[in-house]
């Protein structure tokens, strides 16, 4: 399975905030996987409580998703998709973000896949 490197700043955000992150996806042997040869790119995102708040999506160059040349995903989140999901009992929850990619290596058509939590903040009620 092919790995992703994830860089971001913070994995905090405000519940119905923007948010970005960097991919960089490599193949088995630690080479960077170019846009030329992904093949799919799909974002899960589920909230601690088991909602599932985006299934499937598709963010090869759609839905937030921009791939640059040597493969590298910038992905934009939208407010919706950072909606505080929990009861008002909770001030923060966690957002597990997985991406399921695929890719050509010239034979073969790998799959990768990779997680990881982002914790949404609810805004101070007044």
């Amino acid at each position: 399975m092919g790995v992703a490197i994830l860089t971001t700043e913070d994995n905090f955000v405000d519940a119905g905030e923007s948010s970005r992150y960097t991919v960089t996806f490599q193949d088995f042997d630690g080479s960077d996987i170019a846009k030329a040869a992904l093949q799919s790119l799909l974002l899960d995102i589920v909230s601690d409580d088991g909602t599932a708040i985006v299934s499937n999506r598709d963010v090869l160059d759609d839905n937030g998703g921009t791939v640059a040349s040597d493969g590298t995903l910038t992905l934009l989140v939208g407010p919706t998709d950072n909606a505080f999901q929990g009861g008002d009992h909770k001030t923060r929850e966690n957002h597990t973000f997985e991406l399921t990619w695929t890719w050509t290596d010239g034979s073969n058509t790998p799959t990768g896949k990779h997680k990881w939590e982002v914790t949404v903040r609810r805004p101070p009620q007044e």
